[in-house]
Parts: C-alpha cells; sequence; structure tokens
C-alpha cells in the first residue's frame, strides 16, 4: 500500500492579510479544534505511514493554542510550519526550534514594499518578515520563502533578481508557486492567461545552475541557482490524465496535483486537494469507530493518492539553462 507520510492541517482560517491570490487552502474553518480528536486522528495515521505534518491556515499564530498543538504533534511527527511571519517574535522561534521543529515556511512575494502590500492587502512588513528569516536561519531552522508569482506584479526579470539578490542570506531556499485560479480568491481572472511555462523559462535562463528533481514519481521540482539564491519551481509539470484530475474543472488552472492532501482541524475531513471536496474521507470519524468498513473507506482512499501521477514527455534542452536531468 501506498504510505501516506505527509499531511498538512488546516489550523484556522482567521488572517492578519488579505492576500489577492489566496485560496484558503480550499477551507472555511468555522469553529476551533479540539486537540484529542487531532491527535487520535494523525496518530492512527501513522500505521499507514505518517511521518511529517505541516500547520497552515489563515495564520496559523493568530490561533490562541497554536504553541499546544505544536508541542503535542512534536512529540509524534516531524512538524513544519507556514505563516506570514508578521505577528512573530523571537521568542516564537526559539520555542520552535525548543520543541524540534526543522522548518520553517514563510510568506513573502516581494521585496519591494509597495507591491508587497498590494498583494496582501496591508502595510509593507517586508523588513519584519526578512527579519523573521534572519533570525530563524541563525537559530538552525531551515527557513523556506514562499513566493507566488503574480502577473504583471511580481514575474519580471527585476523583481527575480531583486528578490533573490535580496533574501540569499537569510533564506535556506526559495520556493515558487504559480498563483491559483480558485473562486476563493480577488483576483483569479488574470490569473487564467499567465503562461507560467514562459516565466519557469526566464528563471532558467537567469540561473548558473539547473537541476530537475524528481521524487518517487509523485512530483517534480526545477532546482536552479539565481545570484546565488537557491530557487525551486514546486511541481512544474502537469499530471493531466491522472484520475480524477483528468475531468476536473479546475485542472487548467491547478498546481496541486493529488499530492498535497489536508486534513480541516475542525471537522476531521480529509480532502485530497483545494478543490475537490467531492472526494474526501472523515478521519475524526474513522479513528474513533475503526470497524471493518471504516477501515477499508480509508485504505481506498489513501491508494487514490498513491496512483502513480502520469507525466508529459519532457524535453529538458528547450529551457537553454545550464545544468542536468536527473528524472
Amino acid at each position: 500500500m501506498f504510505k501516506f507520510e505527509i499531511i498538512r492541517v488546516v489550523v484556522n482560517s482567521k488572517c492578519n492579510l488579505q492576500c489577492l491570490y489566496c485560496h484558503k487552502e480550499g477551507a472555511n474553518i468555522k469553529s476551533e479544534y479540539k486537540l484529542p480528536n487531532i491527535m487520535r486522528g494523525l496518530k492512527f495515521l501513522q500505521q499507514f505511514g505518517l511521518k511529517s505534518v505541516g500547520l497552515t491556515g489563515g495564520e496559523i499564530f493568530l490561533d490562541k493554542n497554536i504553541k499546544q498543538l505544536i508541542s503535542s504533534l512534536a512529540t509524534e511527527f516531524e512538524i513544519f510550519i507556514s505563516t506570514n511571519g508578521t505577528t512573530l517574535r523571537e521568542k516564537d522561534i526559539l520555542f520552535l526550534k525548543s520543541v524540534g521543529v526543522m522548518r520553517i515556511n514563510l510568506s513573502l512575494d516581494s521585496v519591494n514594499p509597495e507591491k508587497y502590500s498590494y498583494l496582501t492587502g496591508a502595510k509593507s512588513y517586508v523588513q519584519k518578515v526578512l527579519s523573521v528569516a534572519n533570525f530563524a536561519k541563525n537559530n538552525g531552522l531551515f527557513v523556506n520563502l514562499n513566493l507566488v508569482v503574480v502577473p504583471n506584479m511580481n514575474d519580471t526579470t527585476e523583481d527575480i533578481l531583486e528578490y533573490c539578490e535580496t533574501v540569499k542570506y537569510v533564506c535556506d531556499r526559495v520556493s515558487v508557486i504559480r498563483a491559483y485560479s480558485s473562486p476563493d480568491n480577488k483576483f483569479s481572472g488574470n490569473f487564467i492567461n499567465f503562461n507560467f511555462q514562459n516565466f519557469i523559462n526566464v528563471l532558467v535562463k537567469l540561473s548558473t545552475q539547473c537541476e530537475i528533481l524528481s521524487y518517487e514519481n509523485r512530483s517534480r521540482s526545477i532546482k536552479l541557482l539565481i545570484n546565488g539564491c537557491y530557487v525551486y519551481i514546486k511541481d512544474y509539470l502537469p499530471n493531466l490524465l491522472h484520475e480524477p484530475c483528468l475531468n476536473c474543472i479546475y485542472k487548467s488552472q491547478c498546481m496541486e496535483w493529488i499530492i498535497s492532501p489536508r486534513l480541516l482541524s475542525d471537522t476531521g475531513e480529509i480532502r485530497m486537494c483545494l478543490y475537490r471536496d467531492d472526494i474526501t474521507v472523515n478521519l475524526f470519524d474513522i479513528s474513533n469507530d475503526p470497524t471493518s468498513e471504516n477501515i477499508f473507506e480509508l485504505t481506498s482512499f489513501i491508494e487514490k493518492l498513491g496512483e502513480s501521477p502520469v507525466y508529459p514527455e519532457f524535453n529538458f534542452d528547450v529551457f537553454g539553462g545550464g545544468g542536468k536531468s536527473n528524472v
């Protein structure tokens, strides 16, 4: 059976930013979670291979019980967190280190204060996030900066070069993510015709190193070195032939392709991806009543996650960048 090694827990939906592209993790968390339910459910998944748990939102550090949740999960799992970093203090970073959190994903879509404010609907926190990243890195956490690419806002050569030059000493890598076209965000219409492949071509031509990474046929990424900064382009190849992606109405905009299941903290529902709320299981119900019928429902769901993706043929030479492929 496919090993269900990683899951994201959507802690909350509350956030102090209003990012134009936000997909809200495909969920609307309406009530506070109950820690025993989460712990029971995730520990139940250990028998199916679960090792790593990511915490996301919303902004997770607006949750009043977030440190208790992190501390409890860290006794059983490898933990990584996603945050916009705007509310983090040095003592919060030291807490994360003390309980064994190894990786922090920080959102930073531009190092230009005006563009940052436009994209996030808030005042500029650029210097704050850079300071948080620097402190976390200096204290031994792996720091990943998430850069969501928004057409006509942060997608030019100048934008990328400035970004890499600014962040290269405060992070371990930058993950470039295409903005999702989603009914939940405010800006989705502008994403539909965005040619992400052309944007990738630009990045590769800027790089001095380029490598294609493949992870057990589950995802493929491009690793680049730009201005001394390591840049990853996540899951750049579409898996359009893999059910249930084949007939999904969002497939032309999606960057998920069934690699990132999410647990909704309030209901216990596990969703296969951002968009499909019709293919789910309820982990809280199953772990509370593990009948053979419920176990079969869960294993069937996990098998869907484990189906081998079908990728299109990829010609590395078309990019014209320096490097190699290990695919």
